[in-house]
């Protein structure tokens, strides 16, 4: 078993006259532990407890998956301090095609009464011929009737690059009645350049437009500038009516400062509304000095400085990383490990008048595992080996390994979805020329990549 562990501390201070005393006191803790297939197959989270002065168990989730790698059931438990065990709260159960996409997805609550699992909703989803979801399906469970009813239906289309070029929601009225539908058209470089809303008219038995933005962008050497408009449908024009700017520089590679602006038009001046600047040593610390707009001073004001510390010997390739999963009733999130290397502790600090004092520190502790090297990456569910290549790539990238109908997922560093699809063939080329240049983390078979896309 591997097990990664993650501690939270809060830091209070007590002032007594002119003496200030830190003292560090816990505050939360997860614990991962995972199979010999790099399977999470647990993960409790702890609270510090100040009557006991130590970890005091507050939720645990539970795990289970198939030869593939996919995740088919989660348990949730929170601790009970009554009886001072763990009470059992909710289960999810997913079942997947050949082509590992979800097929169904189902939440169960637990009834004490009956000391059984009661469903609650499912959804059921359907795929399109690349591999991008095209149908989400929502029912809740009916006791009455003992069966499952409609609630609404998520409709979407892709275009080539994975961007999402239509979105329908419909509801169930003793069928599928259609309620809103969203169009989306994309540059060449990703952005999004036109969004049109429209609503369904029963009247008519059609969709009737009800809105549309555009979004015109302006790229310059260190800003990019997007101006918005609204269609006028009463003078048939486009009006603008808003318009950001955003300022960045890079030190070989590294970002070094991020602005955002927003656009005042009775001023007809720029606002500042918040910016960071980001210094990195050789040592693998990271310090980020957050600032605001003061509309007082009309200049940046320092609020937050955090920093993190990595070890520079392990890159992101090297890791096994924990499962952040949220869930609600509309979509299933994951957050994304957006680290280039193995990140050991977060710093917060709090203004003390011209003083820096640490006011949290966030702890990751990780445990050893046999490290693959080069570009050649084993994965979890088999021997087979993936091979990508060129990395750093211009334009394209060729995967090879015998992962036919395997789900690929490209991420930016910040956790975005970039583009998404499915290996065609032992020998797979994906385009990714529209991307901008920089990191991004390719997601096969449970294995993360680091593929880097240069001019």
């Amino acid at each position: 078993m591997r097990m990664i562990k993650i501690v939270i501390k809060r830091c209070i201070f007590t002032i007594i006259g002119t003496i200030q005393t830190i003292i560090w006191k816990g505050n939360t803790k997860i614990e991962s532990t995972y199979d010999n297939r790099s399977n999470q197959i647990l993960k409790i989270y702890y609270n510090w407890d100040n009557t006991s002065n130590d970890w005091k168990e507050n939720v645990k989730d539970e795990y289970a998956y198939d030869d593939n790698g996919n995740q088919t059931m989660n348990i949730r438990y929170n601790w009970n301090n009554e009886t001072n065990n763990w009470r059992t709260i909710t289960k999810y159960e997913s079942t997947y095609d050949n082509s590992d996409n979800r097929i169904v997805h189902i939440q169960y609550s637990w009834n004490n009464t009956i000391n059984n699992w009661i469903e609650q909703y499912k959804r059921d989803y359907e795929y399109d011929n690349n591999g991008y979801e095209s149908l989400c399906t929502i029912h809740n469970w009916n006791d009455a009737t003992n069966s499952w009813v409609g609630v609404y239906r998520h409709e979407y289309a892709h275009d080539n690059s994975g961007r999402q070029t239509m979105y329908i929601l419909h509801s169930w009225q003793n069928g599928w009645i259609g309620d809103s539908k969203r169009e989306f058209t994309f540059d060449n470089n990703g952005n999004q350049i036109l969004y049109i809303y429209y609503e369904w008219n029963n009247g008519t038995n059609s969709w009737i437009e009800g809105g549309k933005r555009k979004d015109e962008y302006k790229y310059n050497e260190n800003e990019t500038i997007r101006a918005s408009s609204a269609w006028n449908y009463g003078n048939n024009a486009w009006i603008e009516d808003y318009k950001n700017k955003v300022e960045f520089t890079y030190d070989n590679g590294n970002q070094t400062m991020y602005a955002y602006y927003s656009w005042d038009y009775e001023t007809s001046s720029w606002n500042g509304s918040y910016k960071n600047e980001y210094t990195c040593d050789d040592n693998g610390r990271k310090l980020n000095i957050r600032y605001n707009w003061d509309i007082v001073t009309n200049d940046w004001k320092i609020v937050s400085k955090n920093e993190q510390v990595f070890d520079l010997s392990y890159s992101i390739t090297d890791l096994i990383l924990p499962i952040f999963l949220y869930h609600d009733f509309w979509h299933e999130r994951v957050y994304v490990y957006n680290y280039e290397n193995m990140l050991t502790e977060e710093i917060s600090y709090k203004q003390a008048g011209t003083d820096w004092l640490q006011s949290g520190v966030v702890t990751w502790y990780w445990s050893h595992k046999d490290i693959e090297t080069g570009i050649s990456e084993t994965t979890n569910s088999s021997s087979t080996i993936i091979s990508v290549y060129p990395n750093p790539t211009c334009g394209q990238i060729t995967i090879n390994g015998q992962l036919t109908s395997a789900n690929y997922e490209i991420y930016n560093l910040t956790g975005q979805l970039q583009k998404q699809g499915k290996l065609q063939s032992e020998t797979t080329i994906i385009n990714i020329e529209s991307l901008a240049n920089g990191i991004y983390l390719l997601r096969i078979a449970e294995k993360t990549i680091k593929i880097i896309k240069e001019k």
